[in-house]
């Protein structure tokens, strides 16, 4: 009885493992409440502190606040940017994309306060054009030089900086959807580059050393880059129709606004670490190799479901040797089934010694009960890999496969793919031997297919894809590794 209990744990772990473990391992993390922290910065041979949990109180600019608005903008290739004389960013776009269509913002996308003591205000500028994409910000306190690179990086140096310690940027934000899936969110990475996440609608204040911080929305990212050792205080702001992000963070000589599509490889062009904002997580060690497989296939063939298709045969194939074992080790504990019910008849009394005689015959026939069960697990960090890639990777967006398949990071429209994976996955827990099992058991493993179908229906159709390939590849070394074993 103990030895079915152990068997029964594991099944029970193993189920847990696959139907539960991303959702714990893709839930947010909790952000650290701060209350009463100090910013500090050091410039020249001096050090400012700034209390950011006390309020900072908006005030006009005593330079001229009546004066008109007035606009000026960049222009490079795929890149547009139009700002206004108070250096808030009013339009943005890549390509055909429109940032304050993408974000459903009319007035600006982000705005800019400058910090003296605990007052923040907007700064009014006279802005001198120096050439076609390069521009002077100036006024009796501060100057900035602003410059439009043909990557898409728009840049502000800092020439001069009379009293202002800190600058604050307001991001409006609100919560949206696509394809029923929640998309916007508010992202920032540390000086540790951890990307971090906060949901917008939420209240928070964060103490956290920045690299960058935005928004981001379905493929898309709105950034603003201070570079390292940026201690700076985030707070957000929930309101009923539109949430507001501010950022306090030190005044550096150099930093940086883009808007751009989250293609992987043109972000790590670009540099400044925003390769980190696609996702891949703990799992970057083996999704990054996933999605060059996936580059590599489609550069060969030009379909990405069929890249999914070859690159899945080649997963397989890599792991034949540990397949191999696994099988070769169910057909054992096939041939000596017979063997271990007359034990367990014999002694149905006695559980200690049933579990011993047990043990020394799977000692005597040079197996083991759980041997099936590595190449499972040796899949689940793939697996984990697959489903970052595609639901992060910009490459599969809006990817067709075949037929009803017109986008692999996507769910299946017509749940095809879920419930052919799940019979594929029936199929295979058919012919897995269920040694050791009473009948129970055994009936309760054969509805672990339709449970892992069920919540599969509504995750990426490649992500199936990838299963459904897998699944019946492996029934077909299944059978040839049996047919080499006798």
């Amino acid at each position: 009885m103990k030895s079915d209990q152990t068997r029964a744990m594991t099944a029970v772990l193993i189920s847990g493992i696959i139907l539960f473990a991303w959702q714990f391992y893709f839930a947010p993390p909790k952000k650290t409440q701060v209350t009463n922290e100090v910013v500090t910065t050091k410039e020249t041979n001096k050090s400012t502190k700034i209390n950011t949990a006390a309020p900072i109180e908006p005030i006009a600019p005593k330079n001229t606040p009546n004066q008109k608005e007035e606009l000026f903008s960049f222009n490079s290739g795929d890149f547009k940017y139009e700002l206004n004389n108070r250096l808030d960013i009013k339009k943005a776009s890549y390509k055909n994309t429109s940032a304050n269509e993408l974000f459903q913002q009319d007035s600006f996308l982000q705005r800019v306060q400058f910090i003296q003591g605990n007052i923040s205000a907007p700064q009014i500028f006279t802005i001198t054009k120096n050439s076609e994409n390069n521009f002077t910000a100036s006024n009796p306190n501060i100057v900035i030089n602003i410059s439009l690179e043909k990557n898409g990086l728009l840049n502000f140096k800092t020439t001069k900086n009379v009293n202002f310690t800190h600058i604050k940027y307001i991001f409006p934000s609100k919560s949206m959807e696509k394809n029923n899936v929640h998309f916007s969110k508010f992202t920032y990475l540390t000086n540790k580059s951890d990307l971090e996440e906060l949901t917008i609608g939420d209240e928070e204040s964060i103490q956290e050393n920045l690299q960058w911080f935005g928004n981001d929305y379905y493929y898309h990212t709105l950034t603003r880059i201070v570079g390292k050792d940026s201690p700076s205080k985030i707070v957000a702001r929930p309101g009923e129709i539109e949430s507001q992000f501010e950022i306090i963070t030190p005044i550096k000589e150099n930093t940086s606004f883009i808007f751009v599509k989250k293609t992987y490889d043109q972000l790590i062009k670009i540099g400044k670490n925003l390769h980190f904002a696609v996702d891949f997580g703990f799992f970057s060690i083996i999704a990054i190799p996933v999605l060059r497989g996936l580059q590599y296939f489609y550069s060969m063939i030009g379909n990405w479901g069929w890249a999914i298709v070859l690159l899945t045969l080649l997963i397989r194939l890599l792991t034949f040797p540990l397949q191999y074992i696994s099988t070769k080790n169910m057909a054992k504990m096939k041939k000596i089934q017979p063997e271990i019910d007359r034990i367990k008849k014999k002694y149905k009394d006695d559980p200690a010694k049933m579990q011993k005689e047990t043990m020394m015959l799977f000692k005597k026939a040079g197996t083991n009960p759980l041997s099936g069960c590595f190449p499972m697990l040796l899949q689940m960090p793939i697996f984990f890999a697959f489903y970052k890639v595609l639901y992060n990777a910009v490459e599969l967006v809006d990817a067709p496969w075949i037929g009803w398949v017109k986008d692999l990071s996507e769910k299946d429209p017509y749940y095809i793919l879920p419930v052919l994976m799940g019979l594929a996955m029936f199929a295979q827990q058919k012919i897995t031997p269920t040694t050791g099992m009473d009948k129970t058991q055994a009936k309760v493993m054969m509805f672990l297919p339709l449970i892992f179908a069920f919540i599969m229906k509504d995750l990426p159709s490649g992500l199936n894809l990838y299963i459904f390939i897998s699944t019946l590849f492996g029934i077909a070394l299944h059978f040839f590794v049996l047919k080499r074993v006798k």
